[in-house]
């Protein structure tokens, strides 16, 4: 049906089935990100005719199932919210790193996800003082190891 491209990942869209393609979104062409950030809403992607028989394709139940038991399976850790930018700052002091993190969100669009990742100790203080001086949020926040991972946007 199409591709989707961005920063770090290119794809084919496939349709799952034999089908006439009848309408496509083109609001996509002018903001793309609806393809992730609301991909059962504003960002659809096309309206398809089938043609014959669908009876190889997995039924909601059954395809929620196996998505599940694959990311059990492969210990796969989603975040909340799909980044937009990734930031990994090993090695790195938080001030330097906010240095960074402000030139980057002055230039973003509103709404913009960043993945912060970051090993320094203290970076809980600085990215929860951070977000409340600059009114970002923080979406989530964990630590895996020695290393925190943060997914902010912007306001």
């Amino acid at each position: 049906m199409g591709s989707l491209e961005g920063p770090r990942h290119f794809d084919v869209v496939r349709a799952p089935f034999d089908c006439i393609l009848r309408e496509v979104n083109s609001r996509l062409l002018s903001d793309p990100r609806l393809a992730n950030k609301d991909s059962f809403g504003e960002g659809w992607f096309a309206v398809l005719e089938q043609i014959g028989s669908a009876s190889t394709l997995l039924t909601l139940a059954k395809a929620d199932a196996l998505i599940a038991s694959t990311v059990k399976r492969l210990g796969i850790r989603c975040f909340s919210e799909f980044p937009d930018v990734e930031m990994y700052e090993v090695g790195s002091e938080c001030a330097a790193v906010l240095v960074r993190l402000n030139d980057l969100m002055k230039k973003a669009l509103p709404g913009t996800v960043v993945h912060l990742a970051s090993d320094d100790p203290v970076s809980d203080s600085e990215i929860s003082t951070w977000t409340e001086m600059t009114g970002n949020k923080m979406v989530e926040s964990r630590l895996d190891g020695v290393l925190h991972h943060y997914i902010l946007k912007k306001r």
